[in-house]
């Protein structure tokens, strides 16, 4: 059966799940682009390279954002997307100019952009647009440099004259300037265009206009084309309707070049036809330590790798049975460093990672994080919290978990983001799969209190083994930066979501639950708290139920694909509890 995850589409026994919520915002383009032409003027001569790719990065999403409203069902030629295409080149050499630490390159690029800014700001703009998370830069350690290394690697086999570079919105719209300015420093003549597949997500559709469609035709006799975007995912059809598209215009398949974050296997791709692609068409990629951004680089000598899970055994010891489950491709890149009493871990690139190290100087100050190091290529470095994870909520633990919620809410309040209405349709489908059919109670009776509630960027995630127990020093939450604000639900809500997770990962009793909520409501003077706590008490095991049935699906086979059936079976079991029917036999 198809499991549905917002934006996510892939394959599971349990059905269609959710766990995955949509991340965009809404800007005023006219307001962006005079804020990118002034940190332009003021990185000519000498701007750190993470300045130089946060430009990048805010043009490029910016960029994506207008095409999208240029185009919004077929792409095409306009002249405002014209414009950004240059500005869009001339951030690529900026960027790869700064990268190389060629001043020259770098500040010939920052003139193009600002020029081209400029220009920009006499072109009318819509007067807002909707701009979504560069899922790359902001949760996977995506490094845009690396496009630049495969761009490289393709024009030494290929050896192209003439390239035209697509790339698939959203985050596509940036990386493929990157192998544009690539290209073209390589002596390639390049045409830059953007293009947004539609439909399915199993079978993505390429609609072109007739202007664009006839200047690819044109260029088909005597260019390479280069797709290019994060990915692929489970499908690989976005990638597979550009290169079918071009097919239709003529492009011979030996001229095509794919351009992923990563070498995907074709057998697992979830179509004869993207396996076909996938298995036949050239794809060039690069990691993050072919450009000198991996974890290991960033870390330094006698670093260990903490990534994917690999920190289990090193904090859990050896007993494997009791670690957590962990799907490793959510796992940001992470390494300890003994030597020097740290962890460094990706925290996002551009305004990304800024928010993040924001966010942990604000903890520290509060007394409820430990104060961070520095932030470079989209890497935090933090002290490393010595003491053991915990198993189980002691009355003190109770009282810091209710006083850490507390400290949260006060001190990041926002606007909620998914909505009610997100969150009661992600719980009613999950609860309905979980439970095999039976009535979902009415969640619409919580609409007045949930909609009253002060809402923040609340944790997200209160795992027992995230709380260390230093002894003297009390407890600490570690990894408390990035789950309000990654790929998952829950997003901006509520601190009953904290409560109710809190209350079901570590199994806490009801007097334990009453002093955990008696305690964060005289805390915060959130006295409402009880009256929404019930729908999280749903509303977190369904959520958790749909994670870990997705996660499950990726690590078939693996010793995790038992853990997360442990999270599926309890999960099952606390939603039968809350809806009032008898166990399963």
């Amino acid at each position: 059966m198809l499991v549905q995850a917002t934006g996510t589409l892939v394959v599971s026994p349990g059905g269609s799940v959710l766990a995955y919520r949509n991340d965009e915002r809404t800007c005023v383009p006219a307001d962006m682009v005079r804020s990118l032409e002034t940190r332009t003027h003021r990185a000519l001569g000498g701007a750190v390279h993470d300045h130089v790719r946060t430009i990048f990065i805010d043009l490029g999403e910016l960029e994506a954002g207008l095409a999208d409203w240029v185009f919004p069902d077929r792409d095409g030629i306009h002249p405002l997307t014209t414009i950004l295409r240059q500005a869009a080149f001339g951030a690529a050499q900026s960027l790869l100019g700064s990268w190389k630490r060629d001043a020259v390159t770098r500040d010939k690029g920052l003139v193009e952009l600002q020029r081209t800014l400029e220009r920009l700001q006499l072109t009318p703009l819509p007067p807002s647009v909707k701009i979504r998370v560069s899922e790359g830069y902001a949760y996977y350690g995506l490094h845009p440099e690396t496009y630049a290394v495969a761009a490289t690697r393709f024009a030494a086999e290929q050896r192209p004259s003439r390239t035209v570079c697509l790339g698939i919105r959203s985050i596509g719209t940036s990386l493929s300037a990157v192998v544009g300015a690539a290209l073209d420093s390589a002596g390639v003549q390049v045409q830059l265009h953007t293009v947004r597949p539609h439909g399915h997500p199993f079978d993505r559709q390429l609609h072109l206009d007739g202007v664009l469609r006839d200047a690819l035709r044109a260029a088909a006799s005597d260019s390479h084309f280069a797709v290019v975007d994060e990915g692929p995912g489970l499908s690989g059809s976005s990638f597979t309707s550009v290169v079918r598209a071009l097919g239709e215009l003529g492009v011979a398949a030996s001229r095509i070049a794919l351009f992923p974050s990563w070498r995907a296997d074709p057998a697992a791709l979830r179509s004869d036809e993207a396996r076909r692609v996938w298995s036949t068409t050239c794809a060039y990629t690069a990691d993050a330590g072919a450009a000198g951004f991996g974890v290991d680089e960033i870390a330094g000598p006698g670093s260990v790798d903490f990534s994917g899970g690999a920190w289990r055994p090193h904090l859990l010891g050896d007993g494997s049975r009791a670690w957590p489950a962990v799907q490793p491709q959510h796992e940001v890149a992470k390494a300890r460093v003994p030597d020097r009493g740290c962890i460094v871990r990706f925290a996002g690139l551009g305004r990304y990672g800024a928010s993040k190290l924001e966010r942990a100087e604000r903890l520290a100050a509060g007394g409820f994080g430990v104060r961070p190091g520095a932030l470079q290529s989209g890497y935090l470095t933090l002290p490393f919290v010595a003491g053991q994870p915990c198993t189980r909520a002691t009355p003190d633990l109770v009282d810091r978990i209710a006083d850490h919620i507390a400290f949260v809410v006060g001190a990041f309040p926002a606007t909620r983001s998914p909505s009610v209405d997100e969150l009661e349709h992600m719980t009613t489908t999950n609860i309905g799969l979980g439970l095999e059919g039976a009535p979902v109670p009415d969640l619409a009776r919580f609409r007045g209190p949930l909609g009253d509630a002060p809402c923040a960027a609340i944790d997200g995630r209160m795992l027992p083994h995230e709380w260390i127990d230093t002894g003297s020093a009390g407890y600490w939450k570690v990894d408390a930066l990035d789950h309000h604000a990654d790929h998952f639900f829950p997003g901006i809500q509520d601190a009953a979501w904290d409560i109710a997770a809190a209350a079901f990962e570590f199994g806490l009793e009801p007097a334990a639950v009453d002093r955990l909520v008696t305690r964060y409501a005289s805390a915060s003077g959130d006295r409402g708290v009880r009256v929404r706590l019930p729908f999280y008490d749903l509303a977190y095991p369904a959520f958790r139920l749909g994670y870990a049935t997705l996660a499950r699906g990726s690590v078939q086979g693996t010793p995790d694909a038992d853990r997360f059936d442990a999270v599926i079976a309890r999960c099952v079991t606390r939603l039968r509890e809350r809806v009032n029917l008898p166990s399963a036999p």
